[in-house]
């Protein structure tokens, strides 16, 4: 099986190609750089395909909240904030 640099995806019926790097259609995996090649593939499939989106999302929720508001927080208290508590202890009776 011959592999490159690339990774083919279908957009909505359309067959596209994407470079994982600059000419990577034409560059083929070999042993020597298979590990290169995983880890460019992963990166495109978890962070390259959203990344425009992603980047619309952020812009939109900075516009509702203000990076200033949120900057004092490290991402665990900003995951409490957003998601809440995700242990919920039943032993104690709610409050009414």
């Amino acid at each position: 099986m011959e592999e490159t640099f690339s990774v083919t995806e279908d957009r909505f019926g359309e067959l596209v190609t994407v470079d994982l790097k600059p000419g990577g259609s034409k560059v083929p995996v070999t042993e020597e750089n298979k590990r290169e090649y995983v880890d460019l593939a992963v990166h495109y499939r978890i962070i390259g395909r959203i990344k425009e989106q992603f980047g619309s999302f952020v812009d939109g929720f900075f516009e509702v909240v203000p990076k200033s508001l949120i900057a004092v927080f490290d991402e665990r208290e900003l995951e409490l904030l957003i998601g809440g508590m995700t242990d919920i202890d039943m032993s104690v009776p709610p409050k009414h």
